[in-house]
């Protein structure tokens, strides 16, 4: 099956409507392992994009599936500032954010982070996941061995940065992603740990706060209630952060698909989906092409929190 850049649209509870882009599209291995990563299986491609053919993807697909997008989510199969031509492409998608009315969101964990100063001026967000759960950071990031990285050096290397380009606070929002493995009963110790590194030694102006909503590579990790997302809302905001608390939204668009065979299979080895979203995002062609990718052992159904969802086989 064909391994394409650009998936979705995709309804963000954070981001609206949004069109994702991975500009590494499975042709580098990601150097962390995260829990809380949407991609539950590995992949690996050889076809490499440049920057002028992520654009003109980019374009096809708004102008021929008649998209109206919120944001353009560059994100997937690793970290964006794995991609060596990162300035190039962000310079042509700004220009397509500027035609189409779009914002520019990059998700990024920032370790790896270079040329950051351009970066920055060309997105609208630069979005850094920060996971709370009752797990260890080693068991959370799970980075790989040869990277030799430790949570008190990821979260230093993380302040240090932020504190050099503080003149983009306003740009950089955590993205703080909570669950649990345990009872939520079990969760208070690691919860004020996590948070006491968030306010204390890495001092965002703003966090968007949210639990699971569907499955991610860590399948044992679980939602945790509006009452912990509550607490740690109440946290930031005693601290001077700005907490948005994001929630599941309805299905704001829906693409005209040529080629919902590819288009559904793109989306799902990159997020789960439900059965409504598939129905949603890509009508009844879609449910005709999740069931083929099933029947052709490419895509299977799990149950996860009481409800059916479609992942990548393997």
């Amino acid at each position: 099956m064909r391994l394409e850049p650009v998936y979705g649209p995709h309804p963000s509870r954070c981001f609206g409507s949004s069109l994702g882009l991975d500009p590494l599209n499975f042709t580098v291995k990601c150097p962390l392992s995260c829990a809380f990563c949407p991609i539950p299986v590995k992949k690996s491609s050889l076809k490499k994009y440049s920057p002028g053919e992520l654009e003109m993807l980019v374009e096809e697909s708004i102008s021929e599936r008649e998209l109206r997008l919120e944001t353009l989510y560059i994100d997937g199969s690793a970290d964006p500032f794995l991609y060596d031509e990162l300035p190039e492409l962000l310079g042509k998608l700004k220009s397509l954010a500027g035609k189409y009315g779009f914002k520019l969101a990059l998700k990024t964990n920032m370790y790896f982070a270079r040329a950051l100063s351009t970066v920055l001026e060309a997105v609208d967000l630069l979005v850094v996941p920060f996971y709370i759960a009752d797990l260890e950071w080693s068991t959370m990031y799970s980075p790989a061995h040869n990277l030799n990285l430790s949570a008190g050096e990821y979260y230093s290397r993380l302040a240090s940065i932020l504190s050099e380009y503080k003149s983009y606070a306003d740009k950089i929002v955590f993205d703080v992603y909570v669950g649990r493995v345990g009872l939520e009963s079990n969760l208070s110790a690691y919860l004020d740990e996590y948070v006491h590194i968030l306010l204390y030694k890495l001092r965002p102006r703003k966090g968007f706060i949210k639990t699971l909503d569907r499955p991610v590579r860590n399948f044992d990790l679980k939602p945790v209630s509006k009452s912990v997302l509550g607490r740690i809302s109440e946290k930031l905001v005693e601290e001077g952060v700005e907490a948005v608390e994001c929630s599941r939204k309805s299905i704001g668009v829906k693409a005209k698909s040529k080629r919902a065979f590819i288009e559904v299979y793109n989306h799902i080895i990159r997020k789960p989906l439900r059965t409504t979203e598939i129905t949603g995002l890509y009508g009844d062609y879609g449910i005709i092409a999740i069931e083929s990718l099933v029947s052709r052992k490419l895509a299977r159904k799990i149950i996860w929190e009481n409800e059916l969802f479609y992942i990548p086989s393997g």
